[in-house]
Order: structure tokens, then sequence, then C-alpha cells
């Protein structure tokens, strides 16, 4: 599927996301200790992307209450998300600071 419908987009975005986390919670118990750790990793940063991108999304289509969900719980565990990512994740919370006049925020993304 195309970008040609950004609503349709962001449902399949989110219907991606519900899936991986119900995934996620039916592998909990199943998975070896050794395993589980680069597994659940990779798991964890896939999930982050797809985050990242239903932001993305919402800010496109100008819904910035669900973008600012959306990237303020990435942004309160970000410690463990690549670098890249994270560089990206805080510059468009940055920018949904500055669109929302939230210059307490801005200072808080623009200190880490």
């Amino acid at each position: 599927s195309g970008c040609a419908d950004p609503q349709q987009l962001l449902t399949q975005l989110t219907q991606a996301h519900d899936r991986a986390r119900e995934r996620d919670k039916k592998d909990k118990g199943r998975k070896k200790r050794d395993e589980e750790d680069e597994e659940t990793y990779r798991e964890d940063e896939d999930l982050d992307v797809l985050r990242y991108n239903q932001a993305l999304v919402c800010m496109q289509l100008r819904q910035h209450a669900q973008a600012s969900l959306i990237l303020e719980e990435l942004f309160e565990n970000i410690e463990p998300i690549d670098d890249f990512l994270a560089i990206k994740i805080c510059f468009l919370l940055l920018e949904l600071c500055l669109l929302q006049r939230d210059p307490e925020q801005a200072l808080a993304v623009l200190a880490f």
C-alpha cells in the first residue's frame, strides 16, 4: 500500500503495532533467557520505529495530540533506543513542542 491515503497508512501502522504487542505478550513465557534478550531488543527496536512512523503520520495529518502521546512515550524510554532513531524522535518532538508553543518541554528535549 502506498501513501496516497495517510489516514489509511496510520490505521495500518496502528494495527501492525497492536498485532506486535499482542504477539509479544503471548511469546513472553515461551523463550529461553539467552535467546530472549537479543530477540526482545530487536522487537523493541522494531516497535520503536513503528511508533515513530505513527507519530510522523499523525504530525502530517495535524493530529498533534496523538503525535504528542506517542512521542512523549518514546522520549520517556529513549535510553535503549538506537541513537539515530532517538535523534529523529527528539527532532520531531521538538517540532511538535514549537507548534504547540510549549517552551518548557522543548527545553527538556534540547537538554537531552
